[in-house]
């Protein structure tokens, strides 16, 4: 194993520890509310920028981001917190050891493909992030 080997688990140690710790219910509700909460911010936006620009006026020529943003984290909120009584609920179950054991492959994979996408997109810019030496002797890295 090289040093890059090492460089690359550490993130998925990383996110395996926090999706244990989270269970696969917070897991699997925050993907889904980062996903609906771009969905309903992009669907939502030409509502919600009258009602923005009635509180803060123009802001600068930022008022479709503030707009936007400001949609995405109250989607995202609400989720959150539905998603947590759903963990309590499954914890007073005996699949709460099963939803942290999840949580963790879960985690896992989520960070192997945030790794996957970002060293893909890294590539496709035509940044030379790794040296084909070091990339060529890792272990990890296919």
């Amino acid at each position: 194993m090289t040093p890059l080997d090492i460089l690359l688990l550490l993130p998925l140690a990383v996110g395996t520890a926090k999706g244990y710790r989270r269970g696969l219910v917070l897991e699997a509700v925050s993907l889904l509310a980062f996903v609906l909460g771009v969905v309903g911010g992009l669907s939502l936006l030409s509502a919600a920028i009258p009602v923005v620009r009635a509180y803060v006026g123009e802001l600068f020529g930022l008022l479709p981001l503030v707009s936007f943003l400001l949609v995405l984290v109250a989607i995202m909120w609400g989720l959150h917190l539905l998603g947590g009584l759903v963990k309590q609920a499954v914890h007073l179950t005996p699949l709460g050891v099963l939803d942290h054991l999840l949580g963790g492959a879960a985690g896992a994979l989520k960070w192997l493909l945030g790794l996957s996408l970002l060293l893909h997109g890294t590539t496709l810019t035509g940044w030379q992030l790794l040296a084909p030496s070091v990339a060529a002797g890792s272990v990890v890295l296919p």
